[in-house]
């Protein structure tokens, strides 16, 4: 599990954003799979107050490895 997937379930939303910052497109763009995995996870587990916490952190952490507003918009707005 990757530095940023392990911040994200934390919901450590500052932490999301420093290990972003410090990453190439072609790396945040690596992250997405484990990123799609793990919405898939949330919307597939009941909510609890973990994933309430977390769910932010992988909102913010998907738009950052995002490739075009097209991409962004429809991490946005897919549900799942």
């Amino acid at each position: 599990m990757s530095k940023l997937v392990e911040e994200v379930r934390r919901g450590r939303i500052d932490d999301v954003v420093t290990i972003v910052n410090g990453m190439t497109a072609a790396e945040r763009r690596g992250e997405l799979p484990a990123l799609k995995a793990l919405r898939k996870e949330f919307r597939d587990a009941w909510v609890t107050p973990q994933l309430q916490a977390a769910s932010p952190a992988l909102l913010v952490a998907g738009v950052a490895c995002q490739s075009g507003a097209a991409a962004v918009a429809s991490w946005l707005t897919v549900s799942g």
